[in-house]
């Protein structure tokens, strides 16, 4: 019976029309084949993990099953649904956000990754140029140790900076970390540049000279 049903083939190629993954050769291939329920589990995951390593926010699981959200982003709850969920609710009609999977269906692979480097490129530290290093160490060596730095201390700051610069996510203000730096590499005098500035603070205050 079953063989003549699928004789001419019409339906055979109904299902192969509708089990067609558009995400060969992609990170997400074979999403089109997982169930709802996994494809929920996967958006949850899929949103974690993106504001987490991307966009560098706290997130941290619900604390159960039926609290009505599934990550807390920044203190900020968020549930995550799927797309047979937001068309059910409404979606763009009542004003919702779309969802991972109707995200996924929306935007193509290239163009997804191209706005994750796009995020991912302003968290990266700009590049400072040696002579930058070199006029802010100057400056800070100055103000924090009432002199100038060494040709080793000049080197020991541009490695340092340069480690700064190699940290991925990271953002730094450069005068503060090269003050920091100056202090490190001179602790006693540092020590006693902070005292001698604390006295005159207080003989200025009292009118003394």
């Amino acid at each position: 019976m079953f063989k003549t049903l699928f004789e001419d083939e019409s339906l055979t190629d109904y299902i192969k029309s509708n089990t067609k993954d558009p995400w060969i050769d992609t990170p997400f291939e074979n999403y089109v084949f997982l169930s709802p329920k996994q494809k929920g589990e996967f958006g949850e995951r899929f949103v974690h993990s993106f504001f987490e390593s991307v966009l560098l926010c706290d997130v941290k699981r619900a604390a159960t099953s039926t609290a009505g959200h599934d990550r807390v982003v920044d203190g900020t709850q968020a549930p995550v649904q799927a797309a047979g969920r937001f068309r059910s609710l409404g979606g763009i009609g009542v004003g919702m956000m779309p969802t991972t999977d109707a995200l996924l269906s929306a935007v193509s692979v290239k163009d997804l990754q191209a706005k994750i480097d796009e995020v991912t490129a302003t968290k990266k530290p700009p590049a400072y140029s040696r002579e930058t290093i070199v006029e802010y160490a100057n400056t800070a060596f100055k103000k924090r140790l009432q002199r100038a730095p060494t040709s080793d201390e000049i080197k020991s700051v541009i490695g340092f900076v340069h480690n700064l610069q190699n940290t991925e996510n990271l953002k730094f203000d450069l005068g503060a970390e090269i003050g920091a730096k100056a202090e490190a590499l001179d602790p006693e005098r540092a020590e006693g540049i902070s005292y001698y500035n604390t006295a005159q603070t207080v003989k200025n205050a009292l009118g003394l000279k």
